[in-house]
């Protein structure tokens, strides 16, 4: 039920700092490189990938999209900001919803999840 702006961002309301941002969701590839630097990451040093997220998502602050604003408030935000805007994009992530009731031979209700593996598209692969 979202709707992008003429530049393909979504507006959210931050609730405890009271600003309102923009953000672009995240393309596969971000994800990837999210996941890089968690891999990268040893037990000793803190990973900074939450903020980095926020980083690639947040693309203005009050209509401010100057980077190196962007780049203090994120380093500056509530992190009950953080959660609440981290709980909204996860709500809204654009996707497939895999999981699908069915009915059991007994008539119970059961609840199984879609798998989109090489099997689904190659049924006879390794045959």
């Amino acid at each position: 039920t979202l709707k992008a702006n003429e530049n393909d961002e979504y507006s959210y309301h931050l609730p405890i700092s009271k600003k309102d941002i923009t953000f672009k969701f995240l393309t596969q590839s971000q994800e990837n490189e999210l996941l890089t630097i968690r891999n990268k990451t040893t037990g000793k040093e803190v990973s900074n990938v939450i903020t980095k997220r926020l980083e690639m998502m947040i693309k203005s602050i009050d209509g401010n999209k100057d980077p190196m604003a962007l780049y203090q408030f994120i380093q500056t935000m509530p992190i009950k900001d953080s959660q609440d805007f981290k709980k909204f994009v996860s709500d809204n992530k654009p996707g497939l919803d895999l999981f699908i009731d069915i009915a059991a031979p007994s008539g119970e209700k059961v609840t199984v999840v879609i798998d989109f593996g090489v099997e689904f598209f190659r049924p006879f692969y390794g045959l």
